[in-house]
């Protein structure tokens, strides 16, 4: 198991979370991001921004709930 405080390999962990999440019979799953308030972009010096892209799962099955005050976060999707 990872957490921040122990020596798991995140890249390993967002791998296998987003493997399980496009399972075709695992369809009834809500991931959350809460609060995702630093802008990622090529230009931005801030290490705490991190691209939200990165984990959105390619499935078209599930839900995905991020809260945000960044307007520009809007254009990743549409409810279905």
């Amino acid at each position: 198991i990872y957490s921040t405080g122990g020596s798991g390999d995140l890249d390993t962990v967002v791998r296998e979370v987003m493997d399980w999440l496009a399972q075709p019979n695992n369809t009834g799953w809500l991931l959350i991001f809460d609060n995702v308030d630093r802008e990622h972009s090529r230009h931005n010096p801030d290490s705490d921004a991190y691209d939200i892209k990165r984990y959105l799962p390619g499935a078209d099955y599930g839900a995905v709930l991020i809260t945000t005050r960044l307007a520009n976060l809007e254009q990743l999707g549409d409810s279905r």
